[in-house]
């Protein structure tokens, strides 16, 4: 369907106003959209601890209602993830590799990081550590050539050493970016 964004905005709006869902879902971002902004002025806290709260209830009932599409939903992203992140280079890991000894050396000399940001860097660093050191004595052991791209990728226990590995790292990333944004939305709104 070839429609131009003028004929796709008039086909939303149709639906906002000829559906009663689409009026209630229409006033609910509306009043959410109005609170936000008088509470630019006024600053009051509830309005900062309710609308996160009413909107986490909607994701909450939508997610409810539609279960089984948002499990389709998260595993068609954690394959596109895995698709493009789990491609096993074996440069990208030795660097991946190599981050992870600077960040666990500077988690170690630091005295500024909270206990459990220092035992979550610990948990999944060393396990990363753990996964590079068995591939490395692996490759030792099997006395493979690393030359030989395409005969590296067909030995399964590489592929899921550095398969696991990226997964590891990935998840590490990820509950890193959530601390940090908890830490700066703690310091801004505290």
């Amino acid at each position: 369907m070839y429609l131009s964004i003028i004929d796709k905005i008039i086909l939303v709006m149709k639906y906002f106003f000829t559906s009663f869902l689409g009026i209630e879902m229409f006033a609910v971002s509306l009043l959410i959209f109005l609170f936000l902004i008088f509470n630019l002025k006024y600053k009051n806290s509830i309005v900062k601890i309710s609308i996160p709260i009413l909107l986490v209830i909607i994701m909450l009932f939508i997610s409810g209602g539609f279960h089984t599409y948002v499990k389709d939903s998260i595993n068609s992203f954690i394959k596109l993830v895995m698709n493009y992140y789990y491609f096993p280079s074996l440069a990208l890991y030795y660097i991946m590799a190599l981050i992870s000894i600077i960040i666990l050396i500077y988690t170690i000399i630091n005295d500024k990081l909270s206990n459990i940001k220092r035992c979550i860097n610990y948990i999944f660093l060393s396990l990363f550590f753990m996964f590079f050191i068995g591939l490395v004595s692996y490759i030792i052991k099997s006395k493979i050539k690393l030359v030989l791209d395409y005969s590296i990728y067909q030995d399964d226990l590489i592929l899921s050493f550095i398969q696991i590995s990226n997964f590891i790292f990935l998840i590490w990333i990820i509950i890193t970016g959530f601390w940090y944004l908890y830490k700066y939305f703690k310091r801004k709104f505290d």
